[in-house]
C-alpha cells in the first residue's frame, strides 16, 4: 500500500523507466504530483498544481500524459460522475467514497483477502471500481 509513502522526482523517474515510460520532465512532474497528492485530482487539478514549476506546460500535455499512464497501467482513472474523471496512482485494490457536499474523494481500503465477486465463464477482469456516495464526517 502506498498511502503513507511519498516519492521524489528522481524516484518517480526511476519508477516510470521501470514501467517502460520515457521519463520526460513533464511526465515526472505529473507522476510525482499524482503519487504525492492523494486528492484524486482531475487533469485540471494536476495542471494547476504544477503549472508554476512548468510555465510552458499545457493542459493538453496533462491529458496526453494521464492517458499514456492509464494505458500503461501506471495510474488508474476513477469514474465517479459522468462529467468528472479523476486519477489515482494507488493501484492497490481499493474503493472510493465521494462526499456529495464538499466533493472530496476518499480511499476506502478493505481486507485484501476478501473475495470480490467476478463474472464467470472466463471473463477477463481488467478493472474493478467500487464507489460510495454520501456525506463525509466533516459535512454531516
Amino acid at each position: 500500500m502506498m498511502k503513507d509513502q511519498t516519492l521524489t522526482p528522481q524516484d518517480c523517474s526511476k519508477k516510470l523507466r521501470e514501467m517502460g515510460i520515457n521519463p520526460s520532465a513533464q511526465r515526472i512532474a505529473v507522476y510525482t504530483y499524482l503519487f504525492n497528492h492523494r486528492n484524486h485530482p482531475t487533469a485540471e487539478t494536476i495542471y494547476n498544481g504544477i503549472i508554476s514549476e512548468y510555465p510552458s506546460l499545457s493542459l493538453t500535455t496533462i491529458y496526453n500524459t494521464v492517458k499514456l499512464f492509464q494505458a500503461n497501467r501506471v495510474i488508474q482513472a476513477i469514474y465517479i460522475e459522468d462529467n468528472e474523471l479523476r486519477y489515482d496512482a494507488d493501484l492497490s485494490l481499493h474503493g472510493h467514497a465521494k462526499c456529495k457536499c464538499c466533493g472530496e474523494v476518499f480511499d476506502v481500503f478493505f481486507d485484501q483477502n476478501a473475495k470480490v465477486p467476478v463474472p464467470g465463464d472466463g471473463f477477463d477482469v481488467e478493472d474493478i471500481q467500487l464507489y460510495y456516495r454520501g456525506r463525509c464526517k466533516r459535512c454531516r
